[in-house]
This record gives C-alpha cells, structure tokens and sequence, in this order.
C-alpha cells in the first residue's frame, strides 16, 4: 500500500476534517520529536516495543492504529503546522479539486478548456512552456473520428481498413 517497507509511521494519515497528512518518521531523532511534540504522545518513548526502527517495524500494526487514532483527534492543518514546527518531513495530499484551486494552478494555467462533440472540457494543459514551439490545444475528437488516419499512418490500405470494417473491429 501506501505504507513504506522499513520505516512506520510513514505515509499519508488522515485528519480529522478529512483530509490527509504524509509524513516520515525515519530516525531515532525524529521519532522522539515525533512523540513529543508533533502527537503529544510522550509516553510512547518508554514503550520498548517502539524503541528502535526495528521494534517499531515489527509492531507496525500496533503502531498506525495509535498514529491513526491520533492524527483524527485534529485538523490537517493543525498537524502540518506541528510537523513543519518539527521540521519532520511532511505534506499536505490535496484531491484534485484542491490542487485545481491552488493559486499556483491558476498561475500557471494548469487547466484549459477544449472544444470537444460534447461541448468544452477542461484537460491538464502542457507544464512546458516553449517559446517556440508551445503547446496546441485542439479539439477532442469523437470516437473513431481519427481511426482511418491513424491506421493509414500505420501502414494499412484502404482495402485493409475496408476488412476491419466489415469485421466490425473498428
């Protein structure tokens, strides 16, 4: 899953308003800032089964069910705030309509709308910016619209395409 082999807590966790945090637990040290003050949860650090990297490993479902009951005790945003507080490493998972409504998104023109025989459809535009040669945004075709082209292109003959018509394969 979303889980790493090796290292636990790692991954995304999620927040009590729904939303999901990723974080890295890797190191000793990290585990200790982890405990105090990003969970609140010192006593965590006398627990033996969760001293080292091993133990927390071999106790891995143990572990996330604590780390999971905790992180919905909050918002993400308050968490992000305790791990960059931390500097732990860790971010915010946006769903794609958050990512859409990221400032950055708009900046950059992220989405754009092309015509298509349904009207227009946003799509993820191109993130290269070439002066001299930049993106073009066309239509969307229909279905089997560009199907004979294509198949010309890849070197069949009209009496060919004529067969796969009659077989129904296009």
């Amino acid at each position: 899953g979303m889980r790493h082999h090796y290292v636990t807590p790692y991954g995304p966790y999620l927040a009590r308003d729904g939303q999901y945090v990723n974080l890295a637990v890797a190191t000793a040290q990290d585990w200790q800032i982890f405990c105090r003050d990003v969970i609140g949860r010192p006593e965590l650090l006398g627990d033996q089964r969760f001293a080292t990297v091993e133990g927390r490993r071999k106790n891995r479902a143990v572990l996330e069910e604590i780390v999971e009951q905790t992180f919905l005790e909050r918002d993400h945003e308050e968490w992000l705030a305790r791990l960059k507080k931390a500097a732990l490493p860790h971010g915010e998972v946006r769903g794609i309509a958050r990512v859409l409504a990221h400032p950055q998104a708009t900046a950059r023109r992220l989405i754009r709308e092309v015509e298509s025989p349904v009207g227009k459809v946003p799509v993820v535009g191109n993130p290269l910016r070439l002066s001299k040669s930049p993106a073009r945004y066309d239509h969307i075709p229909a279905l089997g619209e560009d199907t004979e082209a294509l198949l010309k292109q890849a070197g069949y003959d009209d009496k060919a395409i004529s067969k796969l018509r009659q077989e129904k394969v296009i």
